[in-house]
Formats: structure tokens, C-alpha cells, sequence
């Protein structure tokens, strides 16, 4: 349940009006993720700089990495999307889920907690949420 919260307070703060259709739903989505995956990328870099641990730098700068594409791939879905080609859009957004998994392996090494892991699940939920919106857009649109 936490997750359906998350998802209608994120929709529902942003919506300019109760009339929001997919099209307006999926650029909520996409401008949440971008921001979201740049805050998420800085504060890594700041994690990636302040550890002196090489196994924890490498899997911090492996996760730089991987936000810093996820970031880029929603921009330019973004240009896909303003330019109404959404199916560019959703190609340019596919890889996403998967290169996002990817730091979430690398620090998932228990005993130690995961610095990320609620960025990393806001971060999976807004992806999910522009996938979702941005399938339901009709392709002729």
C-alpha cells in the first residue's frame, strides 16, 4: 500500500488539473524521475567522495554510473516524448528498470544497510509510474 501512496501523492501534487490524461500523467512521471534521478546521482557522487572503503567506492561509482544513464535515458525520452513520438519515448526508457537494478545489487550486502534504499525504491516506483502512463498513450496520438 505503501506504494499505491506514493504513486497518487506524486500524481496527484503535480496534477494542474482533475482532468490530467495520460499524456499529462506520463510528463508528471518523466520531470519526477529526472529529478529524482539527479539528486540521487549528486548524492552518490558525495557517497563516492567521502569513502575511503575501495569495494565501497567502486560499487558507489558503479551506481553513479548507472544513475547518471538513467538520468540521460529520461531526458531523452523526454525529447521524444515533446516531440509526441512516444513510442521513441518508451524505446529511449526500456533499458531503465535494469540499469536502476544494477546499483541496487551492487549495495545490497547485508549486514551493512544500503545508503540508497529508499531513493532506490522512490526511484523504481517513478519509473514504474512513467512506463505505466506512457504504455497507456495511444500511439496515434
Amino acid at each position: 500500500m505503501e506504494e499505491y501512496g506514493f504513486c497518487n501523492n506524486a500524481f496527484h501534487e503535480n496534477m494542474k488539473t482533475p482532468e490530467t490524461d495520460f499524456v499529462g500523467l506520463t510528463a508528471i512521471a518523466i520531470d519526477l524521475a529526472i529529478k529524482n534521478a539527479s539528486n540521487t546521482y549528486d548524492y552518490i557522487s558525495l557517497l563516492a567522495e567521502n569513502t575511503t572503503n575501495p569495494s565501497t567506492k567502486g560499487a558507489y561509482m558503479a551506481c553513479e554510473c548507472a544513475y547518471g544513464i538513467v538520468k540521460s535515458s529520461f531526458l531523452t525520452g523526454l525529447g521524444c516524448f515533446n516531440r509526441k513520438d512516444y513510442a521513441g519515448m518508451l524505446e529511449a526508457e526500456h533499458d531503465i528498470p535494469r540499469t536502476q537494478a544494477n546499483c541496487e545489487a551492487r549495495l545490497s550486502t547485508p549486514p551493512t544497510p544500503n545508503p540508497l534504499a529508499d531513493r532506490n525504491r522512490q526511484m523504481r516506483m517513478l519509473i514504474a509510474m512513467a512506463l505505466v502512463t506512457g504504455h497507456e498513450i495511444p500511439q496515434d496520438s
